[in-house]
């Protein structure tokens, strides 16, 4: 190279000039975020409910007046109060399902849940101190069967109940209480 030729000179590559934040982005994010936050609030809310028993009551003494007239059992389903993750989880994947609801309605067991918090006289009678906690009753309140912890409900059908799956698939047959 020449020393009268010089390489011509490159500028620095410099970035545009920031244009200035609007206060509309601004809002915009911050609204972003707070539905954002709201939206899994609710997420979390929701999941954190306790799974509705429906057509379980909550008086004993009325359902143990009933099954002495119609000459059945009682079965009672503790729980802590909120349900902890044990009984969420007996409730979603046993007392809710199908096969299980089927065979206390086909037995025509009375079904009582209650919690050991609102119903301590009865924690305290059933020696009830861990939940969730499953009892079989006899008419006159005693207990016939006991379960503490997690049973699937094809255990508490075959176990607890004493229904064969074979019972459950035949229509219209009553079974034996």
């Amino acid at each position: 190279m020449n020393q009268n030729e010089q390489e011509p000179r490159q500028e620095p590559e410099t970035d545009p000039p920031e244009q200035p934040r609007s206060r509309t982005d601004r809002w915009i994010k911050v609204g972003f975020l707070a539905v954002a936050v709201v939206v899994g609030v609710i997420i979390w809310r929701w999941q954190g409910r306790d799974p509705p028993l429906v057509g379980w009551g909550t008086d004993l003494n009325a359902a143990l007046q009933v099954a002495k007239e119609e000459r059945t059992k009682v079965v009672v389903f503790f729980t802590r109060a909120p349900m902890g993750y044990d009984d969420k989880r007996v409730a979603k994947s046993c007392i809710r399902r199908p096969l299980a609801a089927n065979a206390l309605r086909r037995m025509g067991y009375r079904k009582v849940h209650l919690t050991t918090r609102a119903h301590k006289q009865y924690a305290k009678q059933f020696d009830v101190t861990e939940t969730p906690t499953i009892l079989l009753l006899d008419p006159d309140g005693k207990v016939v069967k006991r379960h503490e912890g997690f049973i699937n409900d094809l255990a508490f059908c075959n176990e607890f109940l004493g229904v064969t799956g074979a019972e459950m698939s035949e229509p219209n047959r009553p079974s034996a209480p």
